[in-house]
Parts: structure tokens; C-alpha cells; sequence
């Protein structure tokens, strides 16, 4: 399992995304897993993502492991795309200052929000995670697993 720490201090200092990157992003935020069907046959039926550990699986690609086998995935572009970044962001959360300017590091915040009825709101304990990396996906992603991992 990637640890979660690590990943952000790799994509925070990566200069560009690549395959790899998507993949250990996929697995830290659990993309595409499927709900637990509890435990069958004494066989705890948990579903889990996890990284290939040999050379002969394409780069960009990660397990899901289930009960009935394993199934080779691969990654949305989380790393070069900022469509595939913002997939990456909650329901519910927002974007704020969103800074995008040539020869300078991206960099956004994301909020948490409640909703009061018609309207979504934030205050300060709802939470604020902060993304900051050499390309916009990257800052997205960065902000987006660090407020996954609290949601």
C-alpha cells in the first residue's frame, strides 16, 4: 500500500506526472474500489488496490484485489491531466484560490463545506488542504488526497 506521506512529498517534488505517479495515486485514493461483500467462506472478502511488484505489468496500472480474483486497472491520467485531477476531489469540497501563473509552482486550496440547507458553507472547522507542485494535476492532486485522507 502506498503511504500517503510519501506520495505527497514525491508529488511535491516531481517536475512533471507520470504514469507511475497515476497509479500509486489511484491506489492511495482508493479509485474504482468496490464495497466489502462482508466475508465469504471464512474468507474475509475486503477488496484492496495495491501497486504490481514485477517488470511485466504497463507502467500506469494497479491491482484490485478481490474475493473472486485480481484484475489488472489502469490509472486516469491524475498526474497530467487537470480533468483526471479534479475527478480526484469529493463531492461536497471546494476549490479556492486556484493559482495558475507561468514560471511559478501551482497551487489551490481545498475546503471542506457543510450544508445549511440551500446553501454549501465553510468555516474553519470544516478543514483546509493545501496543494503546491510544479504543474496544475499535481497541485490538484496533492490538495485532493490530503483532504480525502480527512473526509
Amino acid at each position: 500500500m502506498t503511504d500517503l506521506k510519501s506520495l505527497i512529498a514525491e508529488l511535491e517534488q516531481a517536475k512533471a506526472g507520470s504514469r507511475g505517479l497515476d497509479a500509486k495515486i489511484a491506489v492511495a485514493a482508493k479509485i474504482d474500489l468496490p464495497t466489502p461483500m462482508g466475508d465469504m467462506m471464512g474468507v474475509p472478502a475486503k477488496p484492496y488496490l495495491k501497486l504490481p511488484i514485477s517488470m511485466d505489468c504497463e507502467v500506469g496500472t494497479y491491482w484490485l484485489v478481490q474475493f473472486s480474483g485480481m484484475s489488472l486497472r489502469t490509472s486516469p491520467p491524475f498526474s497530467t491531466s487537470l480533468d483526471a485531477a479534479l475527478t480526484l476531489v469529493l463531492e461536497g469540497f471546494a476549490i479556492e484560490n486556484f493559482m495558475i501563473w507561468p514560471g511559478h509552482p501551482a497551487s489551490l486550496t481545498i475546503l471542506g463545506t457543510h450544508n445549511d440547507g440551500d446553501k454549501y458553507w465553510h468555516n474553519s472547522s470544516d478543514g483546509r488542504w493545501k496543494g503546491e507542485a510544479a504543474t496544475p494535476p499535481l497541485a490538484v492532486s496533492i490538495a485532493a488526497l490530503k483532504a480525502r485522507d480527512h473526509a
